[in-house]
């Protein structure tokens, strides 16, 4: 398979994963924000959570992962 075509999925799955991690992460803020109607809660502090930090991690991951194959020359 082609170098560059590998590092376009992996640019394309990468930035997929990472707008359904924002998504998700803005469903946990309104979820949390209902549930204390006289709070305001950070919207960094999900992060601080492991599963979340490590899928985070793993986006970015695979984000550079693609611009490596899609840049390095042969």
């Amino acid at each position: 398979m082609n170098r560059k075509f590998l590092g376009a999925i992996f640019i394309l799955t990468g930035v997929c994963k990472l707008s359904l991690e924002i998504y998700g992460l803005k469903v946990l803020q309104l979820l949390d924000k209902a549930g204390r109607t006289g709070s305001w809660s950070n919207p960094w502090r999900y992060f601080y959570e492991s599963p979340v930090a490590i899928s985070f991690l793993i986006t970015v991951i695979i984000l550079i992962v693609g611009l490596f194959l899609i840049s390095h020359n042969e």
